[in-house]
């Protein structure tokens, strides 16, 4: 919950970003922001994510690692800095551009350690503390950033409070590290370093791969279209983006919940698999479904004149959502069960497949093109991922789970098409009842559901039917 707030928070400020600064300022703040995350991977290498694995797993090492991994990600995030400035300063980029870049660097670096920090969070089981700081990370930066719209900063006004709420959160989040859990000593240990980057490197590069697939297309979009379709884009990719929030949540909190069932109960952890990817199959079809019948509405409601050709590229794009919210699950289990090398080894094919048909269709198609790009590399990634899990741990049974979902959707759908004439708000009520009638008609969720649910809202407590 404190992720899905935190990032309706930014969406605010995104959407008066693109409101205030228009489509070709907009376009700015967006690649400014998606450059740096292009290489963030090289500060971090996977570690994050280990540590919630491993930490989870045995408490003992919690001062051990997290020591070594703060060392080893503030030498990382120097050089990670200096890649970033010397590409940005070889490519023909405006000043107020490559400052924008500059600071958003900074700012995604120091957010590179509040994750860390939350990573032990999580792996204690304390959503509490990672729920505070990503909603008090994004309400800064969304108040800040407000303010400086206000007053007339413009890009750099927006981009220098970024940084200084996320700096804020940074001191806050080791404050409460040193403070509930455990004090860094910052004590290096060679050999220790070498082992955590062994197991972490294949983690690092599928996340690496991930964020080239998932983002090279705004870069492309630049160097090929320019500022201001890189607006349009991004207009229909931040709805897209900040819905990831949801499967990212449910795994965060089901992460360490997982790595114990592994251990513990194989036959366990799939059954958690197979409900966890109905529920977020619950959630996510009939937004898609209704934002593909309301993009037109969305779009104007939000962005104002100026972006309608962001609409058609919101309409595709949310069905990528669909397939990322299966893709969370299977991705997730692959690190679960340490078979991280096999989402090294997609996410490395998902890149090529993504960059090579961009380079293809951007010239012909431009964003439209890219947003169908999105959707298709998805759909790769999925089959990749279907496959691996079935041969490691077991099939999942999709086509028991999607059958009722998709049934609730159509009747959402031919609803949502009659009152399609009706104002947003009336139809999204109307949208809400008939998709809550059909979910209890035709009996979607059971008791195993609902306990899986609690799981997540209250970790330290789940329980979950065995079957």
């Amino acid at each position: 919950m404190g992720d899905i707030l935190g990032k309706l928070l930014f969406l605010v400020l995104t959407v008066l970003i693109a409101r205030n600064l228009g489509a070709a300022n907009y376009g700015k703040f967006s690649f400014a922001i998606t450059f740096p995350n292009l290489f963030l991977i090289f500060s971090d290498l996977g570690l994050t994510i280990l540590m919630i694995r491993e930490v989870a797993r045995n408490k003992q090492e919690t001062e051990k690692f997290i020591s070594n991994v703060m060392i080893m990600k503030a030498v990382l995030s120097v050089l990670t800095w200096g890649i970033v400035f010397m590409l940005i300063n070889l490519m023909k980029y405006p000043e107020d551009t490559k400052y924008a870049v500059y600071i958003l660097t900074l700012s995604l670096l120091i957010n590179s350690f509040i994750e860390a920090f939350g990573s032990i969070f999580r792996a204690y089981e304390e959503m509490g503390y990672v729920a505070f700081l990503m909603v008090f990370q994004k309400a800064a930066c969304t108040l800040l950033g407000v303010a400086a719209l206000f007053a007339g900063l413009g890009l750099k006004g927006v981009v220098n409070a970024y940084f200084l709420a996320t700096l804020i959160t940074g001191i806050i989040g080791y404050v409460i590290l040193r403070n509930k859990f455990v004090k860094p000593v910052f004590h290096i240990d060679i050999d220790y370093c070498k082992k955590i980057l062994h197991s972490a490197l294949p983690v690092g590069m599928s996340i690496f791969f991930s964020i080239v697939y998932f983002r090279i297309d705004t870069v492309l979009l630049s160097i090929m279209k320019g500022d201001t379709v890189v607006g349009w884009y991004n207009a229909a990719y931040k709805p897209m983006e900040a819905l990831m929030v949801i499967p990212a949540a449910f795994m965060g909190a089901l992460f360490p919940v997982f790595s114990n069932l592994y251990k513990n109960s194989r036959e366990t952890l799939l059954f958690m698999c197979e409900k966890t990817i109905k529920i977020l199959l619950i959630i996510i079809l009939p937004i898609a479904v209704g934002t593909t019948i309301f993009a037109e509405k969305i779009v104007i409601l939000f962005y104002g004149s100026g972006f309608e050709s962001s609409i058609i590229a919101l309409r595709i794009l949310i069905w990528a959502s669909v397939i990322i919210y299966v893709n969370y699950v299977l991705t997730q289990l692959l690190i679960v069960i340490n078979k991280q090398k096999f989402n090294a080894i997609f996410t490395i094919l998902c890149a090529a497949f993504n960059i090579g048909l961009n380079l293809v269709f951007i010239p012909k198609l431009s964003y439209i093109g890219s947003g169908v790009i999105t959707v298709g590399t998805e759909m790769l990634l999925f089959v990749l991922c279907f496959f691996a899990v079935s041969r490691c741990m077991g099939i999942i049974p999709l086509h028991r789970i999607i059958i009722k979902p998709v049934l609730a959707s159509i009747i959402l759908g031919l609803a949502l098409i009659i009152v399609a004439d009706a104002p947003l708000f009336l139809a999204i009520l109307i949208a809400a009842v008939v998709y809550v009638g059909a979910v209890k008609l035709i009996r979607i969720i059971d008791k195993d559901d609902y306990d899986i649910l609690k799981s997540i809202f209250k970790v330290k407590t789940y329980e979950v039917s065995e079957k």
